[in-house]
């Protein structure tokens, strides 16, 4: 009898391991897949999660600085509220470093047009943490830009100007509004001329306005050429790594003798030299390439130094970033 029991013991236990079999095997598999599944789309979740945080930041720090520019509104100083908080930390915060090449030829220039090219959301975080450079600078973006939250209050309480690309005559009255700030030397502008975000190395066309205001103040025009993020982000592709930024200020192009009836000549001129440096870039990016390839380090050459540190900001450690 008690041998019978015990038989019975043992089928009884078998029988909850076989029924508990499938329960685990199913529990294993989801949890195998969700950990693929997570591998596989890892790039997509970390890009959410640092643009959500990108988005979010800004429109904090934004709506903090409002608080003391209602005390000066209008003025091309308060940006500089959002530069103290921002300056050195686009590393830290971002994942993104931000070098400027060449800052010496902003010195002693007065006043000016700076002309930049847009290839995504973060090159603005690029230019404020930089924005002492400009100083006293206001940029110039779409109207649109006003109504979206603390980012556009604190631009118009800077006195930004708001352009509407559908309403020219308004477009206008909103840059002659700056003519004689700029013309007497007490202000800059800072322009995206291709009027959009563009990823492609091909610049879009400029538009012309910013090339007119030059004209008519007789003020140079200050090509930025903000290099490629290409490799650690990419608003398609939903990549969002750590990585480095050089903001190269080119030659300033003299407006001196030139009249409105040069815009175009003047606007495919600067065109030009920004592509022309677009292209280098890339080359030069091509080439290092190659050269890593047969074990050498970035920017070296065989029986050559290592390049010497850029013009610029000292370049925190990347691996220390907030997220």
């Amino acid at each position: 009898m008690h041998g019978w029991l015990e038989a019975l013991s043992d089928a009884l236990t078998a029988a909850r391991l076989w029924s508990s079999l499938p329960m685990g095997l199913a529990l294993g598999a989801a949890s195998f897949l969700l950990a693929l599944l997570l591998a596989n789309h890892w790039s997509r979740v970390r890009y959410f999660v640092r643009i959500s945080f990108y988005y979010v930041m800004v429109s904090a720090v934004s709506l903090f600085c409002c608080l003391p520019s209602l005390a000066t509104p209008k003025n091309p100083g308060n940006l500089l509220h959002v530069w103290r908080v921002f300056r050195g930390r686009s590393s830290w915060l971002f994942g993104v470093d931000f070098q400027v090449l060449h800052a010496e030829r902003l010195q002693s220039l007065g006043s000016c047009i700076l002309v930049a090219n847009h290839q995504n959301s973060l090159d603005i975080i690029g230019i404020v943490c930089n924005w002492r450079l400009f100083h006293p600078c206001v940029p110039v973006m779409k109207r649109w830009f006003l109504f979206s939250g603390p980012v556009g209050l604190i631009c118009w309480l800077s006195g930004s100007v708001f352009v509407d690309r559908s309403n020219s005559a308004r477009d206008r009255q909103a840059l002659n509004a700056k003519l004689r700030d700029i013309s007497e030397g007490r202000l800059s502008l800072f322009v995206f001329p291709e009027g959009t975000r563009n990823a492609e190395p091909q610049l879009l066309p400029f538009k012309k306005g910013a090339f007119y205001m030059a004209l008519q103040c007789q003020v140079p025009i200050v090509p930025i050429v903000f290099s490629r993020y290409s490799g650690f982000f990419d608003v398609n592709k939903k990549i969002y790594n750590n990585g480095r930024v050089t903001m190269t200020v080119l030659p300033p192009v003299s407006t001196r003798g030139m009249d409105t009836d040069n815009v175009s000549e003047l606007t495919s001129r600067v065109q030009a030299l920004m592509q022309a440096h677009i292209d280098r870039e890339l080359s030069n990016a091509g080439q290092m390439a190659d050269t890593e390839d047969d074990g050498l380090g970035c920017g070296e050459t065989r029986n050559s130094p290592p390049p010497p540190c850029p013009v610029g900001r000292c370049s925190p450690d990347k691996s220390r970033t907030l997220i």
